[in-house]
């Protein structure tokens, strides 16, 4: 048995029309700026759950060094091995660096010397903490990383122009081009660069 029908209004048509609208508005915005973040958040939790051996600052004589190349405070760098990155991947999660190699992280720990390749890394991951900063932290850090990905993917695509030439360029291309090509990991490059030919 059905209930006795309630009567419309203008006005409850207005409220209904106004409330699908906003969710139709707010709902890509919020994919647009949260979803990113999300992801940011959950990736870094793992990487954080994989830390062996904890967390250390970055040692004095390496951020004294290192500061006429960085406008922020390297002192409160921070730096990790994770257990859940290869050996030759390192990931910035703005002034904490996570590397999957535990030599790079034991020489920082010592105050060892670098190789000339683990300056470079640490340069290029360094700059990434200052683009956080500078770019006013981990959520604008993070749209902007998926925001660059995504220029380079789409632009595979269009040059692509059919799933045939996609399939070609990824088989022929190295994917990490890709990676390379985001103007937040060209400024990084190019910093590191800059390091080593000051410092060496």
């Amino acid at each position: 048995m059905s209930g006795p029908k309630l009567p419309h209004s203008r006005k409850d048509a207005s409220l209904l029309a106004a409330s699908i609208l906003i969710t139709c508005l707010l709902l890509p915005a919020f994919l647009w700026f949260a979803a990113p973040y999300f992801t940011y958040q959950i990736y870094m939790g793992g990487l954080a759950m994989g830390v062996r051996g904890g967390y250390w600052r970055l040692p004095p004589a390496y951020a004294a060094g290192l500061a006429p190349f960085y406008g922020d405070d390297l002192a409160t760098a921070a730096i990790a091995r994770t257990a859940l990155l290869p050996r030759n991947l390192a990931v910035a999660d703005c002034k904490t660096v996570y590397f999957g190699d535990p030599l790079i992280v034991e020489h920082l720990r010592a105050g060892t010397a670098l190789t000339r390749r683990e300056l470079r890394w640490l340069a290029h991951e360094l700059t990434h903490g200052e683009q956080c900063q500078r770019w006013g932290g981990r959520p604008r850090f993070a749209r902007t990383w998926f925001s660059q990905a995504g220029t380079q993917a789409w632009r595979v695509v269009r040059s692509g122009g059919t799933m045939a030439g996609i399939r070609e360029y990824l088989r022929t291309k190295n994917v990490a081009d890709l990676h390379d090509a985001m103007p937040m990991e060209i400024e990084a490059d190019e910093r590191a660069a800059r390091v080593l030919d000051d410092l060496r």
